[in-house]
């Protein structure tokens, strides 16, 4: 009965012992089963967060989805510890913040290698990755501060240098002026005693011609119906004889001219002029005192002065020099042609259609003491060569034969496009690469003028502010400038404008305005112009004499002139601005210059 007992309590024993096992080995699988789920379904949001570099931000709460990598895959290793997928993707994350480390240091950013491998050491808490780094970072310090040492002494090495460079060429300067300064005042001696002479010898002239002096002559000869051609020929002859005889010089005073520059001709290059004859020398003198008598232009230039009279002499040696009188002042001489005989003295180029007027060389004053201050000081520049100088700014019909496809825009509403408006939005480099083009063509250099060459030509021997001289009201007349008119059409009122109206609102066509004294138009106003020359603000202050290009070094370029919208202290001659090479607008042209 013992052992019976004994048989049966084992047995149950047993059977509980093995269901309790059975129980426990079927929890542990169903946790197996539970945990496989969940990395199945964490490594998809693992692999999406990796691949949108959400490595270690932002942070997130654990009771909640994962936001980064890196706590999305350590959940994984927590379910499962052996899963490869999640240390692929913690070595991926580590070698990213390893290279975003390594890409930090390497651009000098300290702060974000510092973030970079503190992020790295969350990633790996004993990898020596992150220390290699740290001594790397502190490495790249040591060295830039070394370089940042030898540039700061090269620089300031460099620095010293162009002092010394500024104050030897100040003192050539100096220098040079001092010696021209002294040719002046040595040429202003000989001057004053030339004149002296001059004025001896016309002191014995009139002596002379005073003691010869006889009849009173009447008025020139005129032909008899019936007297032959010969005779009247003789009679000329003995009246020039008579005439000269009582001159008691070689020529006699005929008339007097003044020279008016608004009657200048751009397309013939004449001044039409009217000689103030003489009475006795009316006869003489009837077939060209009249309007089409004419000068050519660089005559009258060197010879006139705006609104000055001047006695006229000719030498008369025949009857027929009626039509070509050779005249002369008291220093200088001039033929005067008649409108058969003047010719257009602009140049064509021939692919474009382009006009050019000759400017001669010569000296000017350069810069205005009344102007900005990259204006002075006023000094002494010196063109040893003429040059032609486009008659007006470059249109998009001239333009377009070298960019078909060229746009000007539209500005406000309104179209910059038309063939005869200057051609606009366009850099100094594209207007560089179109007066190469046009060189190619075979028919002369052509470039952008430089500071000194535009100034001198917008000048045009004048030393007033704007070239049709002082005052603001003539500025319609000569350009197309900002005007009250303009400024209510396209701008805020602004009282500071030309009280005038140039009727135009935006660019108006080339050579819509008169010329400057060298027959060139828009040199103020409508657009402004590129011109050659690097800009830098005190360049007056060590610029050279003859033929200036500017400063070496700069990152802007020179504008000039101006354009339709700018007021009075800007459309001035010695007026200068500035924009990057790159740069371009509606408001910006271009003027080319072919080189003699």
């Amino acid at each position: 009965m013992g052992i019976g007992r004994m048989s049966r309590g084992y047995k149950i024993g047993f059977v509980t012992l093995f269901c309790t096992a059975l129980f426990v080995t079927l929890s542990i699988f169903d946790g197996v089963q539970a945990a496989n789920g969940k990395v199945t379904k964490l490594l998809p949001v693992c692999q999406d967060l990796l691949s949108r570099n959400s490595l270690t931000m932002p942070s997130g709460d654990s009771n909640k989805p994962p936001k980064n990598a890196l706590d999305c895959f350590r959940r994984v290793q927590e379910l499962d510890f052996t899963n490869q997928a999640a240390e692929q993707g913690l070595a991926i994350i580590e070698k990213r913040y390893e290279k975003m480390a390594e890409n930090a240091i390497e651009a000098g950013d300290e702060t974000k290698a510092k973030i970079y491998i503190n992020r790295l050491k969350q990633v790996n808490y004993e990898g020596i990755v992150a220390e290699i780094l740290e001594n790397k970072l502190l490495n790249k310090k040591s060295r830039d501060s070394q370089q940042e040492l030898q540039a700061k002494q090269a620089l300031e090495t460099a620095k010293l240098h162009k002092i010394a460079l500024a104050k030897q060429q100040k003192e050539e300067i100096i220098r040079q002026r001092k010696l021209d300064a002294e040719k002046i005042v040595q040429q202003k001696l000989a001057d004053i005693a030339a004149k002296r002479q001059f004025a001896l010898k016309q002191k014995e002239k009139l002596k002379l011609a005073a003691m010869q002096k006889k009849q009173r002559v009447s008025g020139f000869p005129k032909r008899d119906p019936f007297e032959l051609e010969k005779e009247y020929q003789n009679r000329v002859k003995d009246f020039l004889r008579r005439v000269n005889d009582n001159m008691g010089v070689e020529g006699y005073e005929v008339a007097d001219v003044i020279l008016d520059s608004r009657l200048y001709d751009p397309e013939k290059g004449v001044f039409p002029i009217k000689l103030d004859a003489k009475p006795w020398a009316v006869d003489l003198l009837k077939e060209v005192n009249k309007p089409y008598f004419v000068l050519s232009r660089d005559e009258a230039r060197k010879l006139f002065k705006k609104g000055t009279r001047h006695k006229v002499y000719a030498k008369l040696d025949s009857a027929n020099l009626l039509h070509s009188l050779f005249l002369f002042s008291d220093q200088n001489s001039f033929e005067v042609k008649s409108v058969a005989e003047g010719g257009k003295l602009d140049w064509q180029e021939p692919v474009t259609g382009m006009l050019f007027v000759w400017v001669p060389n010569g000296c000017f004053d350069m810069g205005s003491n009344n102007g900005n201050s990259d204006e002075k000081p006023v000094h002494k520049v010196c063109i040893t060569k003429g040059f032609w100088m486009g008659k007006y700014e470059v249109t998009n019909k001239q333009y377009r034969m070298y960019k078909p496809n060229h746009d000007s825009q539209i500005l406000n509403g309104a179209s910059l496009n038309g063939d005869d408006l200057p051609a606009v939005q366009i850099s100094w480099q594209n207007a560089v690469d179109f007066a190469q083009w046009l060189s190619s063509q075979g028919n002369g250099k052509f470039r952008l003028p430089t500071e000194a060459e535009w100034e001198y030509a917008a000048r045009a021997g004048t030393t007033s502010e704007h070239y049709w001289g002082d005052g603001e009201k003539d500025a319609c007349l000569y350009g197309n400038v900002s005007n009250p008119q303009k400024s209510s059409s396209f701008f805020l009122p602004d009282p500071i404008t030309f009280p005038c109206n140039d009727n135009f609102k935006i660019t108006a066509p080339v050579g819509s305005f008169r010329p400057n004294q060298f027959g060139l138009h828009d040199m103020m106003g409508n657009v402004w112009e590129w011109v050659h020359d690097k800009y830098r603000k005190h360049f007056y202050e060590e610029s050279p004499r003859n033929d200036p290009l500017g400063p070496s070094l700069s990152q802007y370029r020179v504008i000039r002139g101006g354009d339709w919208k700018t007021k009075p202290s800007g459309v001035r001659s010695a007026n200068r601005d500035k924009d990057t090479p790159g740069f371009n607008n509606g408001y910006l042209g271009v003027r080319l210059l072919r080189e003699p």
